[in-house]
C-alpha cells in the first residue's frame, strides 16, 4: 500500500487512473532507473511489477539522470530493448547517428548546468 501511495503521489494526480491502467498495458516496456536514485527505486520496481511486459534495468553508479551519469551503459540497454523490438535492425547505429547522440548529450549536459547555475543563483 505504501508502494502504491508513494507512486500516486510522484504522479501526482488526484485519482489512480495512471496507477490502475498499469496492468492493461500490453506493450513490451523498458523502465530504467538510477541505482543511486533511491526516491524512484521504489517506484520503478512497482511499475514493473504492474506492467506484464515490463523490464526494469538498473543502473550502476548512476543517479537520476541515469542517462548521463552513465551514457553508454545506458544507450546500450536501450539499443537491446529495442533490438528485441524490431528484430535486431535499431541495434545498427550509424557513426554519424552516434555523433547525433553525442552532440545531442552535450547540449542538454549544457542546459542541465544552466538550469543548475540559474537556480544556485536565484537561491
Amino acid at each position: 500500500m505504501g508502494l502504491a501511495h508513494a507512486a500516486r503521489g510522484m504522479l501526482t494526480q488526484q485519482d489512480g487512473r495512471v496507477i490502475d491502467s498499469l496492468p492493461s498495458i500490453d506493450v513490451p516496456v523498458l523502465v530504467i532507473v538510477g541505482a543511486d536514485d533511491r526516491p524512484f527505486l521504489g517506484a520503478a520496481e512497482y511499475v514493473v511489477a504492474k506492467i506484464p511486459a515490463a523490464e526494469l534495468v538498473v543502473i550502476p553508479d548512476a543517479g537520476h539522470t541515469c542517462n548521463l551519469d552513465q551514457p553508454e551503459l545506458f544507450n546500450q540497454h536501450v539499443l537491446e530493448f529495442l533490438a528485441t523490438l524490431s528484430g535486431g535492425a535499431s541495434a545498427d547505429v550509424t557513426p554519424a547517428g552516434r555523433a547525433e547522440g553525442v552532440a545531442l548529450r552535450a547540449e542538454v549536459q549544457a542546459a542541465d548546468a544552466q538550469a543548475t547555475d540559474a537556480a544556485t543563483a536565484g537561491g
